[in-house]
C-alpha cells in the first residue's frame, strides 16, 4: 500500500470510495457525504486530504477543509475565530483495511498538515455519538469530545476539538 496527497485528479475516486462506504454502513446516519462541489473547493485550494492506495485503487480517504469565513464553519457554532479553524471534513476507509491503525495514522498527518500550515488554532471533526471508533480514532489523535450538537439538517453529532 502507498499512501500520497489527494489532488482533484482523485475526485471521480474518491467519490466512488464514498458512496461504497455509505452503501455498506450498518448505520448510514454515520456519514453525512461530502458533496462533489465541496470536495472541488477543498482540492482548489480550500483544504488538503491524504489517500491510501493498494496499487491504483484508493482505499481511504482522509479530508480537511478550510471553511474561512464560510456559514457552515464550526468555529461559528464554538465561538471560535472562524478564520483560524480547519475541519476534518471525510475519513472513509474500505472496510477490508480495517483494523490497520490507518484511521489515526492518517488523522495525525493530516493534523500535522494544518500545524504546519500555520493559519489554524484548531481543527474541528464531527462524528456520530454511537460510532465509537471514529470518536476514538479522534480522541486517541489528542482531540477532545466537546459534546453532541445538532448538525446537518438536525443530526447528532460529537463536535471534537484539537488545538494546534
Amino acid at each position: 500500500m502507498t499512501e500520497r496527497e489527494l489532488t482533484a485528479a482523485d475526485l471521480d475516486a474518491l467519490l466512488a470510495l464514498q458512496r461504497a462506504t455509505y452503501a455498506g454502513l450498518a448505520r448510514r446516519e454515520f456519514l453525512v457525504q461530502t458533496e462533489p462541489e465541496e470536495l472541488a473547493y477543498i482540492f482548489g485550494g480550500g483544504g488538503a486530504g491524504l489517500g491510501v492506495f493498494d496499487g491504483e485503487r484508493l482505499v481511504g480517504a482522509w479530508v480537511l477543509y478550510y471553511p474561512f469565513g464560510r456559514s457552515d464553519n464550526l468555529g461559528l457554532l464554538l465561538n471560535r475565530d472562524p478564520m483560524t479553524a480547519a475541519h476534518f471534513e471525510l475519513a472513509l476507509l474500505d472496510p477490508a483495511y480495517r483494523g490497520r491503525g490507518l484511521h489515526r495514522e492518517m488523522v495525525r498527518r493530516l493534523t500535522e498538515t494544518a500545524a504546519r500550515d500555520g493559519r489554524f488554532t484548531c481543527i474541528l471533526a464531527t462524528a456520530h455519538p454511537d460510532n465509537a471508533a471514529s470518536v476514538r480514532g479522534f480522541t486517541a489523535c489528542g482531540y477532545e469530545n466537546l459534546g453532541v450538537y445538532k448538525l446537518y439538517g438536525g443530526l447528532d453529532r460529537c463536535v471534537l476539538c484539537k488545538p494546534l
